[in-house]
């Protein structure tokens, strides 16, 4: 029997039927007891500026904070060094944008994925999938796939197949590097 799926797009009404909505920040449980189990989060329009998060048991929170701003907690919570991340993802791999969040604690990665066109300078578009979250992608365009999740969601990644497989093996080089730079105690973050 095959599962039915949610396709999540720029079309989507938020807030999403079931979904806790945290739309203070002093309400929103503490980044560090959640962050390790997130499978996803995306930046959405809900009385402004917003991210969408997914945890692993498919909890549905959205959360009063862009995209990158939820970034900066989360590396903040996990006590990583976004400027050295970004400085590390360049050495490595020759690109300074679209830096994946690494969680070191789960070793999880987290590629940059455009799920929007934002429509000021101020919106995000990319959210943040879990690699092991991901279960594969189905070119939709030249210019889009779809992103299927091991929950019951579907995202439009308003990027190429090819384009978004690439951000996805280059997150997952670039996890590797760092977890063997920091075996060997070369990075610090």
């Amino acid at each position: 029997m095959k599962e039915e799926s949610f396709l999540v797009d720029e079309k989507t009404v938020h807030p999403m039927p079931n979904a806790v909505v945290h739309q203070w920040t002093r309400r929103v449980p503490p980044v560090r007891e959640w962050i390790s189990q997130v499978s996803l989060w995306i930046p959405v329009y809900l009385n402004g500026n917003a991210s969408l998060v997914v945890l692993e048991d498919g909890t549905q929170w959205y959360v009063p904070w862009k995209s990158m701003n939820l970034y900066q907690r989360a590396a903040k919570a996990v006590f990583l060094e976004i400027q050295e991340l970004r400085r590390a993802y360049e050495d490595a791999l020759g690109k300074s944008q679209y830096v994946p969040f690494i969680n070191p604690h789960t070793k999880a990665v987290y590629p940059a994925l455009k799920v929007r066109n934002p429509h000021t300078r101020n919106d995000g578009a990319v959210g943040y999938f879990r690699l092991d979250a991901i279960k594969h992608l189905t070119p939709i365009s030249d210019e889009t796939c779809h992103l299927h999740t091991h929950h019951p969601f579907t995202f439009e990644i308003l990027m190429s197949k090819p384009s978004a497989q690439r951000r996805m093996r280059d997150s997952s080089t670039f996890s590797i590097l760092v977890q063997h730079q920091q075996t060997c105690g070369s990075l610090r973050m």
